[in-house]
């Protein structure tokens, strides 16, 4: 057995009875005979009634009685049907044969041969096994659980460490289940998938406990624990809305219980999504009677009508049973029941008729419990970005969006449109053109949306990543030429700043703007293969940006992008492109800022500039000065709003710099100002051309530009 199911325990058990747990004779006595053997011993047993001695099977049930093998077969309305729900052992036919077939109201003896070739295909005789979980699965469980684990779209979910207040960690029982399990995530009323163990465990978020539990229990003083009527009333909206989103996905739940629903006070969502196999007391009565034999929406109907039958009378029903339906949901009950699968409601339809019960009106809009948040679909879409554009699961959908400015990507990043509804696992809009996606598509997209096959983060001493790549252009830094012609410094902490160096062209960078009052300041090395700057502050400007509370005066943040514009001119004078002029490469000490990280990449996901989005471009890839430009235009944003970007969005510009702000941030990169324009404006200004150096210590920052 392969190691990726070595957590299942495979024992040699005999197999568990279909449904009832207890033992049930094989001949029952009559009542005196019963009594007066209760008697000798002091207390009266009850005396199994009819309904409750059959053993379960999917077409009605089987027992001995008598001598006698019965095996009724349930048709409505019929004596198989009276022989499943009344207690009188006299409706029982009597034979001398050794067995009885009931068939609706055909009755047919079967001779020795017959009955048990009957008893040999009724009664299992498979070898079982318990599992690590503490079910019971036959060989075929095992084998579906172990294809599930090496499934790709298994392996392609992130290794969580599982947290038991958090998650619930489970064997997959089958492909199927996962499928549906990625279909659901992000549906409301729906468990939710988040991930993996290495042993092969699904995880997902923890929701209370099943229904199960509730029917069965809790008792204090020997009654029942009693809950509102009002949560009842919400657990059927639940279960009927996460029913439909099944629905609307073209899968079926096929086994309803109370144990494959979750509730937490007044909430309630489905698990258990693997499509059965159904339990016996679920089974409808066309397929009992073998009229269809594959699994549809109204038998789920079916399935629902039991489950509410469940809530409303707190109990757990037998199969083949006609239920008795009244209370609140009594109608809808029974027509959810129906023996004719024609007559039953669709999923839409429970959900009108739901609207119109004074009980459940209300409830239809009351917020879903917070792990399946069915807020504005604007609001709660949580985008994973990638530097063509983003990736997300939304309502069981897969969408991968490639902004491409002006089109319907672009108005779904910024939130001006809607995600297009799809029945298929996903889908790929790039532009205006949308396309559909299959589950291989769906695994590649999600292991590498735009990122290189060699990105394996190494983590540094100092609590940064880097990948394989990085870590080997630093490496080649270190055994440089230049490197090793820097002084060794003494290090002192509270005058320096110490890092790996990222690369050889990082090196030149540092060395060639030596000096310039906003460029970051290169001093020497270490022994240990650090190089050492002049310490500029103790925070970035990200820090700055993600401290809400702190205000600095409007003067500070002017001179800030004042200073940011100047090295950005020294940069650019000296053909040097930054590639990552991104907050976290911002130092600030005071009013004063300095650029740092002068290895010319990646560029940061927050300030990649339109016209390399749609193309995916290699983030190493060192763009040109218009670049440069776009990510000083977010800087200005953020500055003015002392707040973060996102990437991929259309930003307003405001405020004083609001005509230069939005300059830089033009979509047509041949269309933005250099950095030379940017300091011209920003002389102009009133609010800003005070901040300047005056005369030749000015020419000396900028190079060759004349103001």
């Amino acid at each position: 057995m392969s190691a990726q199911v070595e957590s299942i325990e495979k024992e040699q058990h005999s197999p568990p009875l279909q449904v009832e747990e207890k033992e049930i004779p094989q001949e029952v006595t009559s009542t005196t005979d019963s009594n007066d053997h209760n008697s000798e011993q002091g207390e009266a047993e009850p005396v199994p009634s009819l309904c409750d001695s059959w053993l379960i099977t999917i077409p009605g049930g089987y027992m001995e009685y008598e001598g006698t093998f019965y095996e009724v077969r349930r048709v409505p309305n019929t004596l198989s049907d009276r022989l499943k729900s009344q207690d009188d052992f006299g409706i029982l036919p009597r034979t001398t044969a050794p067995g009885f077939l009931i068939n609706g109201d055909k009755v047919e003896e079967m001779d020795s041969k017959q009955t048990e070739a009957r008893k040999k295909e009724l009664i299992p005789s498979r070898e079982v096994f318990e599992t690590a979980d503490g079910k019971w699965v036959d060989q075929q469980g095992l084998d579906d659980t172990q294809l599930a684990i090496q499934s790709d779209l298994f392996q392609s979910l992130p290794v969580i460490k599982v947290d038991p207040n958090v998650h619930h960690a489970k064997l997959p029982r089958c492909f199927n289940e996962i499928k549906h399990l990625f279909a659901a995530q992000g549906v409301p009323f729906l468990v939710q998938l988040v991930g993996r163990t290495e042993e092969g465990r699904m995880v997902s978020l923890r929701f209370g406990q099943d229904l199960t539990s509730w029917i069965l229990g809790p008792f204090v003083d020997g009654a029942k624990v009693q809950l509102p009527e009002e949560w009842k009333y919400q657990w059927v909206v639940d279960i009927v809305l996460g029913l439909r989103n099944l629905h609307k996905r073209n899968i079926f739940h096929a086994d309803l219980t109370t144990n494959n629903v979750l509730f937490d006070k007044n909430h309630a969502i489905l698990c258990d999504l693997e499509s059965g196999p159904h339990t016996d007391h679920l089974v409808p009565p066309e397929l009992a009677q073998g009229i269809v034999k594959d699994f549809n929406a109204k038998m789920d109907i079916y399935g629902l009508g039991t489950l509410i039958w469940c809530i409303e009378n707190r109990n757990m029903p037998r199969a083949h049973r006609t239920l008795e339906c009244d209370g609140v949901f009594g109608d809808l009950m029974s027509r959810c029941l129906a023996e004719d699968p024609d007559k039953r409601p669709t999923i839409d339809e429970i959900i009108i008729e739901l609207q119109e019960i004074p009980e459940t009106k209300s409830l239809l809009s009351n917020p879903p419990p917070q792990a399946n948040d069915t807020s504005n679909t604007r609001a709660r879409i949580s985008w994973s970005y990638t530097y063509s554009g983003a990736v997300v699961i939304h309502d069981g959908t897969f969408y991968e969006v490639r902004r491409v400015p002006d089109t319907l990507s672009d108005r779904i990043l910024n939130e001006n449109e809607r995600l297009p509804a799809s029945s298929s696992p996903g889908l790929l809009i790039s532009g205006d053109e949308i396309s559909s996606m299959e589950i291989a598509d769906i695994v590649a997209r999600r292991r590498t949306p735009n990122i290189d096959d060699n990105c394996q983060a190494i983590p540094n001493d100092d609590g940064t990543y880097n990948t394989k790549k990085d870590e080997e252009a630093s490496r080649l830094a270190a055994e440089s030429d230049i490197f090793h012609s820097l002084p060794v410094i003494q290090v002192d902490a509270a005058v320096h700043h110490t890092k790996p160096p990222r690369s050889v062209t990082e090196l030149q960078h540092l060395i060639l703007v030596r000096g310039h009052p906003h460029l970051v300041h290169l001093l020497g090395r270490t022994t240990d293969r650090n190089i050492v700057t002049l310490k500029h502050g103790d925070r970035t400007l990200l820090d700055w940006l993600c401290d809400y509370d702190e205000e600095v005066p409007e003067e500070w943040k002017y001179q800030w992008i004042v200073d940011i514009a100047l090295g950005l001119s020294f940069l650019h004078h000296n053909d040097i492109i930054h590639n990552d002029l991104a907050d976290q490469n911002i130092l600030l000490k005071d009013n004063h800022a300095v650029i740092c990280d002068l290895e010319s990449g990646p560029t940061s996901l927050d300030i990649v500039p339109p016209e390399y989005a749609h193309d995916a471009h290699d983030p190493h890839i060192v763009k040109d000065k218009s670049a440069d430009i776009y990510a000083l235009g977010v800087l200005m944003w953020s500055i003015d709003n002392h707040s973060s970007t996102r990437p991929h969005r259309n930003l307003k510009s405001s405020g004083v710099l609001e005509n230069i702000m939005s300059k830089c941030l033009r979509i047509d990169p041949k269309c933005r100002p250099t950095v030379d324009q940017v300091i011209v404006e920003l002389k102009q200004l009133p609010e800003t051309s005070s901040l300047f150096p005056q005369g030749s210590q000015l020419s000396s920052y900028l190079g060759e530009i004349v103001i």
